[in-house]
């Protein structure tokens, strides 16, 4: 299951780097106590398995969500990345700008001027 680990990348957003300081301020503000060592591996690399208490206590601590912290991505797109490289979305879908958000967002507005009426702007998915 492909996974994004984005637990130091939060926490120094918050202006907290060194793992003494989050174990400190995690039993201070939690009572769980986790070790500093124990945080400087969670910091440095993606756990494979981690308790559900060392996740409460960091969302407790830091007033986190589980989606902050971590990112599970759907199989089929790790198993696309791995077979078609580090290649973005657009190298595997050239006209994908012409479906984003944006520019049905944009095709609505120029229809919708001319009319009072809310149609929907849908169109059709090549075949990829």
């Amino acid at each position: 299951m492909p996974t994004i680990w984005n637990l130091r990348s939060v926490l120094k957003g918050r202006g907290i780097n060194r793992a003494s300081e989050i174990s400190r301020l995690i039993g201070k503000r939690t009572g769980y106590q986790l070790s500093t060592q124990a945080v400087c591996d969670l910091l440095n690399t993606e756990p494979k398995m981690i308790r559900i208490e060392t996740i409460q206590a960091f969302c407790d601590a830091f007033y986190l969500r589980l989606g902050d912290v971590l990112d599970v991505l759907p199989s089929a797109a790790e198993k696309r990345r791995k077979r078609m490289g580090n290649q973005d979305f657009a190298a595997f879908y050239p006209n994908a700008h012409d479906y984003s958000s944006e520019s049905l967002r944009d095709e609505y507005v120029q229809r919708s001027e001319g009319n009072n009426s809310c149609e929907q702007v849908s169109k059709p998915f090549n075949n990829v």
